[in-house]
């Protein structure tokens, strides 16, 4: 099993990536089972690199996920195949507060209020993010959903 996160790259046991800024400068809190640190780079650019490190690209990364769900804005990503790291999103991909949730690590959801969710990761780790409730479950489901469909796909492919 690969280290929890290394060189800026998501690993299996990133939980969560989480935008923050300081003086206006983009910044990533980078939770893992063995703790959170603040990386001094924008999370989507952290997805990014982390896809082409494990082989791919965003690009294809989003076409893929596109083609198995269909469209949306909102899209879960595979960040590596091999790993079978999949991250959901709580706004549009590309903005600048969204963050990625690790599908694996996500244990549950409750409301927090109107605009506001607390998310369960694992080893007894909770963060709010600003996702309505109902939203974000939604989002975890197309998340698995993706995952099981690229894993149907592969086992048909098996002699």
């Amino acid at each position: 099993m690969m280290d929890t996160f290394i060189n800026n790259y998501i690993g299996a046991g990133t939980q969560a990536l989480y935008p923050v800024f300081e003086n206006g400068y983009p910044l990533t809190k980078i939770y893992t089972v063995s703790g959170e640190s603040i990386i001094q780079m924008p999370t989507i650019q952290i997805i990014k690199q982390s896809i082409i490190r494990y082989g791919s690209n965003y690009e294809g990364a989003v076409k893929s996920a596109r083609y198995h769900l269909g469209g949306s804005y909102v899209l879960p990503l595979q960040i590596s195949g091999q790993y079978k790291i999949y991250m959901f999103p709580t706004k549009a991909c590309l903005h600048a507060e969204c963050v990625w949730i690790a599908l694996d690590h996500y244990k549950g959801c409750e409301r927090v209020d109107a605009q506001r969710t607390r998310v369960y990761l694992s080893h007894d780790r909770s963060i709010i993010v600003d996702c309505k409730t109902t939203l974000l479950m939604n989002r975890y489901n197309k998340a698995l959903t993706l995952k099981n469909k690229i894993d149907n796909f592969l086992v048909s492919m098996q002699p």
